[in-house]
């Protein structure tokens, strides 16, 4: 029965470690999982449900993670170019504007790999990618605060 009752408790840590270190990653990009039941004795088939469960919602957490870095990579690409004046951004921008088909523009990415380059190590890797963080957590923020007011409307 020790034993039975060593092995409950030590499942119960890890899985204690476990959605701490996951909630921890997740806020970084501005979400949480769902709680992890607590009931007696958790156990090995209570922790590996809960994260069949989280997983089943990863990829959108991982999709929205990617269009926000797309979104604050390009806010910041076109925010140099209006810095130094490009004068072709409102076309860009223009209703009637066709946008070349992705194989179009292949043969000018080896022209840009320069210009990537820099500005991943001299924007992205130095400021671009706290902005996602930063924006990321406020968001969180926003839906804990509106989660909570609504809570306490309720009760």
């Amino acid at each position: 029965m020790r034993l039975l009752t060593d092995a409950t408790d030590e499942i119960n840590e890890k899985s204690d470690a476990i959605y701490e270190a996951y909630r921890d990653a997740l806020a970084t990009f501005g979400s949480e999982p769902e709680p992890l039941a607590r009931s007696e004795g958790l156990g090995v088939s209570g922790l590996l449900d809960w994260m069949l469960q989280e997983f089943a919602v990863l990829g959108n957490i991982l999709t929205n993670i990617s269009d926000n870095s797309a979104v604050v990579s390009c806010e910041n690409a076109f925010a140099l170019l209006e810095h130094k004046d490009c004068q072709d951004m409102s076309k860009i921008a223009d209703a009637g504007y066709q946008f070349p088909e992705s194989s179009e523009l292949q043969a000018c990415s080896s022209r840009i790999q320069a210009v990537k380059k820099a500005f991943l190590r001299r924007f992205w890797l130095s400021a671009g990618r706290q902005v996602l963080r930063d924006t990321a957590r406020q968001h969180l923020e926003e839906v804990r605060v509106k989660l909570f007011g609504f809570s306490f409307f309720v009760c």
